[in-house]
């Protein structure tokens, strides 16, 4: 007798895409991750024997360069318009870059699309909300690097609604 599965993923189909959600959600460094741009501005991919780059002009001028590393494959071409934490480059992004670029938004709406893309290739259809309920518990936690008129301490871990309760009290304070 044949049974069928009616659809249903198999063990073996989930577990292919397992390391890869793992990746995201223990916020580790992919290997062969993606360079994002930290400015919005306009490309100039120089054609240099010696070291691969991509440089991005501001609109004030200003020339940020990124080293390419040789494996990595460039996704921009020369006069290209980029935006801040757009990837310059083919890999994974990492969510700490895009924190700093793009913000905390971005990083939850990544993570959540990453997530959902990992487990859809595997035929596995989740709703968005149980990964945003993750996601948001991964980012709900911040490190204090200066305490300024508060009472909490640098190096100190807290819960995102402590610190900007905590913020928000030593403004008040502070008639701003």
């Amino acid at each position: 007798r044949t049974f069928h599965t009616g659809g249903v993923a198999t063990s073996d189909d989930i577990t292919q895409g397992l390391p890869r959600v793992e990746e995201l959600f223990e916020a580790r460094k992919p290997k062969g991750c993606a360079v994002i741009s930290e400015v919005s501005g306009r490309c100039t991919v120089p054609q240099n024997a010696d070291k691969k780059t991509v440089q991005i002009t501001d609109a004030n001028g200003k020339v940020t360069e990124y080293a390419i590393p040789y494996t990595s494959r460039i996704m921009v071409h020369d006069g290209d318009m980029v935006e801040s934490g757009q990837p310059l480059t083919e890999g994974s992004i990492y969510p700490q870059d895009l924190l700093s670029t793009k913000g905390l938004r971005a990083v939850e709406e990544y993570l959540v699309k990453e997530v959902q893309a990992t487990y859809r290739t595997n035929g596995v259809e989740i709703n968005d909300k149980h990964v945003e309920v993750i996601v948001r518990q991964m980012l709900r936690k911040v490190r204090i690097e200066d305490a300024g008129d508060t009472d909490m301490l640098p190096g100190e871990v807290v819960d995102i609604f402590k610190f900007e309760e905590a913020n928000n009290k030593a403004l008040e304070e502070d008639g701003v």
